[in-house]
């Protein structure tokens, strides 16, 4: 056996040492050249985001309604593939590529839709009726856009109105500028139901105790229409505390007021809406059409009996008034 020289120990050592660091020194080079392109790689790639998609699913936040809203969806919608993009995101959906929906959860989500740099067809699901005409009437484009409101149908609110005060006749309704496109209709459908609109407007916040004072006088029974000038969280406590003074019930739109003090709403529910929103889905990839805008179909009452009988009012339990409203015929 061969043995190294004492004298050449340390020089062939040394050379090792030498050579081990530049051989890591390559191969470092080449992981960071690979590590590289593989970043650039996946860079080119995010703008294709949604490609594989069927459905681009666009919620406005992460607000809890849009996050239920977003379940149902993709409860009801496994048949297709889908994706969920920020509303900032949305240019990022290539052109040509598997995306043939975007439902859009909530108004800006929508806004979001209508202004991106494709044509595809757009769903949206809790958006009040108001600000989707306002919207699509003023974006341009040949696209297909439709919609599940997410206010009821007067007819709905007052056939509420006439199940859960019978034999009352004035409604009295507030309304603001941002309302008042509404009274129209809101004529129409109060005469066709054979009760009298007592309309009041207000035109600024410090006119609002006056306004109610004056509506409360001249009405007997309130029905609040969506206006967030004038039905909103720091106002709807005195709204009722001074319908309450007066004994005149409040009818409303939320589920929340009437856990404050109204006496009943009429609503739908974020997977109420959802569930709609996923069978017009359906129905567009089955016939390329979109529904028209529509409202919902199914939705839930809530009461409060407590306050009713602290105004002499006996009302029926939820299931029964539904079931009452649901066998009613109702316009748009």
């Amino acid at each position: 056996m061969l043995r190294m020289s004492p004298c050449l120990a340390p020089f062939r050592i040394r050379n090792a040492e030498q050579a081990v660091p530049a051989r890591d020194k390559k191969r470092g080079r080449v992981f960071k050249h690979q590590l590289m392109l593989w970043i650039v790689a996946l860079l080119l790639l995010l703008p294709l985001i949604g490609n594989a998609a069927q459905v681009v699913i666009v919620p406005s936040d992460n607000a809890v309604a849009y996050g239920e809203a977003e379940a149902a969806l993709r409860e009801k919608l496994t048949a297709y593939t889908s994706e969920t993009l920020a509303p900032a995101n949305l240019d990022r959906i290539a052109a040509g590529g598997d995306a043939k929906l975007i439902i859009a959860i909530g108004t800006k989500a929508l806004q979001a839709a209508l202004g991106s740099n494709n044509k595809i067809p757009v769903l949206a699901v809790l958006v009040t009726r108001k600000s989707f005409r306002q919207l699509t009437s003023a974006a341009a484009g040949s696209r297909q856009v439709s919609a599940v409101y997410i206010d009821q149908p007067l007819s709905r609110q007052l056939n509420l109105v006439r199940l859960v005060v019978p034999g009352k006749q004035r409604v009295g309704v507030l309304f603001s500028t941002e309302s008042e496109s509404e009274l129209a209709e809101l004529k129409r459908t109060t005469l066709a139901q054979k009760l009298t609109l007592v309309p009041e407007g207000v035109n600024a916040g410090d006119e609002l105790p006056a306004a109610l004072a004056k509506l409360l006088s001249a009405s007997d029974v309130i029905l609040a229409i969506p206006d967030p000038s004038i039905f909103n969280s720091g106002t709807i406590q005195n709204i009722l505390f001074s319908a309450y003074r007066a004994r005149k019930p409040l009818v409303s739109f939320s589920p929340y007021y009437v856990r404050a003090g109204a006496v009943a709403a009429v609503y739908s529910t974020p997977k109420q809406l959802a569930h709609q929103a996923a069978e017009m889905a359906r129905h567009w990839f089955s016939s390329g059409v979109l529904a028209q805008p529509q409202y919902a179909h199914d939705f839930s009452v809530a009461t409060n009996p407590t306050a009713a009988r602290s105004l002499d009012l006996i009302i029926g339990d939820e299931k029964t008034i539904e079931d009452k409203l649901s066998s009613r015929n109702e316009g748009p």
